[in-house]
């Protein structure tokens, strides 16, 4: 009797085990670089760009697309590099993580700063998040595979090129056969 109790727990903690062989958790780096690029002959020190973070231009992510089961943030970091332009030019501005349909999830202020100083800061800055706010952007690329990132913001002289580089490093949890 007490074999045959052996033999059933056994094969209960080998079907519990079963179901957490069947998903695979999958790592990868999205990197949105925007270009700004702004000369005296603009009329503006303002600057405005956007991309489509997808997280299915990811081969391996898009061949267990039907079985994700949730997504997880490791950290979204940015960074400004290329700077070319006055010594002294400033640059403030918004980053800002949406949903497809345009529902703020997440929004970053970066407050007046030297771009020189940025740019020869070699390492990124994370942006600071709470879970509550990981959890909106992660229910988000559940639903959609997709946010929207976007970078806005003013500098102080023209001219200036530089590029503002958000990087965001993201797993994905899929149950496969």
């Amino acid at each position: 009797m007490k074999s045959y109790f052996l033999l059933l727990v056994s094969v209960a903690f080998i079907f519990a085990g079963c179901d957490k062989l069947k998903q695979t958790t999958l790592g990868a780096q999205f990197i949105q670089n925007f270009t700004i690029d702004i000369d005296e002959n603009s009329g503006t020190t303002q600057f405005n760009a956007e991309e489509v973070l997808n997280a299915l231009s990811n081969e391996d992510i898009a061949d267990v697309k039907e079985s994700i089961v949730n997504y997880g943030i490791r950290n979204i970091k940015w960074k400004v590099w290329e700077y070319a332009g006055p010594q002294e030019a400033m640059v403030s501005g918004t980053v800002r993580l949406q949903s497809l349909s345009g529902e703020n999830l997440y929004e970053y202020v970066l407050e007046e700063s030297n771009l020189y100083d940025l740019s020869e800061n070699p390492d990124h800055t994370d942006f600071p998040m709470t879970q509550d706010q990981k959890d909106v952007i992660l229910a988000a690329l559940l639903n959609d595979d997709q946010i929207r990132v976007s970078a806005d913001g003013l500098v102080t002289d023209v001219p200036v090129h530089f590029v503002f580089q958000v990087v965001s490093d993201l797993t994905v949890t899929a149950e496969i056969d």
